[in-house]
C-alpha cells in the first residue's frame, strides 16, 4: 500500500477525476502519514487549521470501543527523541470523533477556539499542553444532525471550496456526523412526482 501525506494530494482536473499523488521524501523519513484514510482526513484538518507542522505531534488511532459505544479518549506522552516535546495521543471509533477529540483538546488544554467568525490559538508544535489526567468521553448520541433547510438553500449556494471546506471541518471539530445535504434531491422529487401524477 502506498502512504500518501494528506497534504500531497492535489486535484489537477476535476472534470477527469485526475489526481495528482506527489509523496515526498521527507514525508516519509518523518512519518507524518499514517496508513488509514480516516487518520488521513484528521491530519489534513489539524494542518488547515494549525499547520502541518502539528501533525507528527498528534497520535491519532481508529479504534472500536470495548463496549461498543461512540468515544474519544486523550491522553499525553514525550516524544522519543526530544523529551521535551509533548505528544497527545487520541483515540477514537471515528474519523469525526477523532476530530472531536482534538477540539477537546485544543479548547481545553490549549485555550483555542475555532468559529465561523475567527480562530484563535496561539500555540506551538513543540510546546503543547500536557494532558496530567487521561480524558475518556463517551459520546451518547450516535447521530449529531447539523444544519437546516434554510441555511442550505439561502446561504450555502453561495460558498465556494474553501468555505464549505471551513465549515466541513467545523461540522468535524464540533462532531456533526450528519449534516443536511439536498445535493442532488431535486432530481428525485421531479421523478416522484413525474411517475405518480405522470406530469
Amino acid at each position: 500500500m502506498t502512504r500518501v501525506c494528506l497534504e500531497s494530494i492535489s486535484i489537477k482536473n476535476i472534470n477527469t477525476n485526475i489526481i495528482d499523488i506527489k509523496i515526498e521524501k521527507n514525508d516519509i523519513e518523518n512519518n507524518r502519514f499514517q496508513e488509514d484514510p480516516g487518520i488521513l482526513v484528521v491530519q489534513g484538518l489539524i494542518s488547515r487549521i494549525l499547520g502541518s507542522q502539528f501533525i507528527p505531534y498528534f497520535n491519532l488511532n481508529l479504534k472500536n470501543s470495548t463496549n461498543g459505544s461512540q468515544y474519544f479518549e486523550i491522553t499525553s506522552s514525550y516524544s522519543t527523541t526530544n523529551s521535551n516535546n509533548v505528544i497527545i495521543n487520541i483515540s477514537a471509533d471515528t474519523p469525526v470523533n477523532l476530530a472531536s477529540g482534538i477540539n477537546y483538546y485544543l479548547k481545553y488544554y490549549g485555550q483555542c477556539s475555532f468559529t465561523w467568525t475567527g480562530d484563535q490559538c496561539n500555540l506551538t508544535a513543540s510546546n503543547l499542553p500536557v494532558v496530567n489526567n487521561p480524558v475518556n468521553i463517551e459520546i451518547l448520541s450516535q447521530y449529531r444532525y447539523y444544519m437546516n433547510v434554510c441555511t442550505f438553500g439561502y446561504s450555502t449556494v453561495w460558498w465556494d471550496w474553501p468555505r464549505w471546506e471551513r465549515e466541513i471541518d467545523w461540522m468535524a471539530l464540533n462532531g456533526y456526523n450528519l449534516p443536511l445535504a439536498f445535493v442532488g434531491q431535486r432530481i428525485y422529487l421531479v421523478s416522484s412526482f413525474r411517475q405518480s401524477w405522470t406530469l
